[in-house]
């Protein structure tokens, strides 16, 4: 802009000017920066004085409007941009705005010839970074701010990964809890069953069958004459029949003990298996990521009697977080059985998990239930932050899926005929290999 004050460029070394690092060769990095500047003067200054440092290499695109700049950050791969405020079709609070609405977390430093301080405060409400005079600018300082801001930005966003890594591990954990429990509560009826069995047990009654038959051992008329001896061969026929069923009430339960005891293993096997690993992107196969979010679900799957039908036309692998997606996994199989938690028993209850390929090639993952399903024109609003169709509800499940899919790179939608035919959820992957 005509009226703009340009950078002046410093010809001489003042008293105080900041000494730049140097570093030996080997350890020079190439950082690339996006410079939005409309003055070309300017930019020729900002890149001559970036050449300068020694210490790192700078690899600048420039770009001279708020279009170029947005199109830029969403196409580009850059570690930090800087931003002339005052540009031919917008401000830099423009471009910054845009790029925070794009999701791009980039340092964002703002530079001006205007030292306002309205400036200043609105940069960074917007979210700069950082704010330098241009007529204060010199290689060093300049350097020194993109640098220790890419330093900053980096801390925040390890900062925020490490703070979703421990609340989904903090939600997963207790989903395994709250699992662990209903299986304790199932184990605790069956022991309580056979505890009672004892001590109800008929066999007190073969104690005193076996007295009588002890004081008449040598009375050979005791079965045919005495009254009480008629009696017996009957009673201890009936007697049979009730330990009989004593028994098999008894192996029953304890057989409930035994596979809750399993399930329990296998569930806090699933949850030491997701303690260690990390956020970064692994190879996956979907089959095994199914099965342990089934295990997390298991207790109440087998409590509400609903039964899993999986339906694998490719086995498929996808790079994804493992602990994120067993999480989504575990949230739309814990919503497909609240949904049918209100059917008669009457009525089959039944989870399809389908794993397949959709026209484009890309892997696809269906969750089916036949519950109580969902409006046509509620369809859009299931994915928001806080909407739910349940009265207990908090509306952050689907909202967590729909965000953690397109961190992923991938997506999710709901299907629904209306009100009584049951919803289809549908996790699209970018890419995968077969097993």
């Amino acid at each position: 802009m005509g009226e703009q004050p340009h950078i002046i460029e410093p010809t001489g070394t003042p008293i105080h000017a900041e000494k730049e690092e140097t570093a030996p060769a080997q350890e020079k990095r190439l950082i690339r920066v996006l410079l939005i500047e409309d003055d070309e003067n300017d930019h020729y200054i900002i890149r001559k004085l970036l050449t300068k440092i020694r210490t790192y290499d700078y690899e600048i695109k420039w770009v001279d409007t708020v279009a170029e700049a947005v199109s830029a950050i969403q196409t580009g791969v850059f570690e930090a941009v800087l931003t002339d405020y005052q540009l031919r079709d917008g401000t830099g609070l423009d471009v910054i705005s845009k790029a925070v609405q794009a999701n791009k977390s980039l340092p964002m430093i703002m530079l001006t010839g205007n030292q306002d301080p309205k400036i200043d405060e609105a940069s960074m409400g917007r979210g700069a970074d950082d704010f330098l005079p241009k007529e204060e600018l010199t290689g060093p300082l300049l350097s020194r701010t993109i640098r220790h801001s890419i330093f900053r930005k980096k801390a925040e966003q390890e900062l925020r990964e490490s703070e979703d890594r421990n609340r989904e591990l903090a939600e997963f954990s207790s989903a395994v809890l709250h699992n662990i429990g209903n299986v304790l509560n199932s184990v605790n009826v069956s022991t309580g069953r056979i505890i009672k069995n004892l001590r109800e047990s008929k066999t007190t009654s073969l104690e005193k069958t076996k007295e009588l038959l002890e004081a008449n051992a040598d009375n050979p008329d005791f079965f045919s004459k005495d009254p009480k001896g008629r009696m017996l061969p009957p009673f201890l026929v009936r007697l049979a029949d009730l330990l009989q069923q004593e028994h098999y009430q008894n192996v029953t339960e304890a057989e409930k003990i035994r596979k809750g005891l399993g399930l329990m293993k296998e569930v806090i096997k699933t949850q030491q298996t997701h303690a260690k690993h990390g956020m970064e992107l692994e190879d996956l196969d979907l089959r095994e990521v199914i099965s342990d979010a089934l295990n997390v679900n298991m207790a109440a799957l087998m409590r509400h009697r609903i039964e899993v039908q999986t339906l694998y036309h490719s086995d498929i692998r996808v790079q994804a977080q493992k602990v994120k997606l067993t999480h989504i996994l575990i949230n739309l199989i814990k919503n497909s059985i609240e949904a049918m938690t209100d059917l008669p028993e009457s009525q089959h209850r039944t989870i399809k998990i389908e794993l397949g390929h959709n026209a484009h090639h890309q892997p696809e993952l269906a969750i089916c239930d036949l519950g109580h399903g969902v409006e046509p024109d509620q369809l859009e609003k299931l994915f928001q932050h806080g909407f739910t169709t349940k009265q207990r509800g908090h509306g952050f499940g689907l909202n967590y899926c729909y965000k953690t899919m397109r961190e992923l790179g991938g997506s999710i939608r709901a299907e629904s005929d209306g009100l009584g035919t049951g919803t289809r959820f549908v996790l699209t992957f970018p890419f995968g290999t077969l097993v």
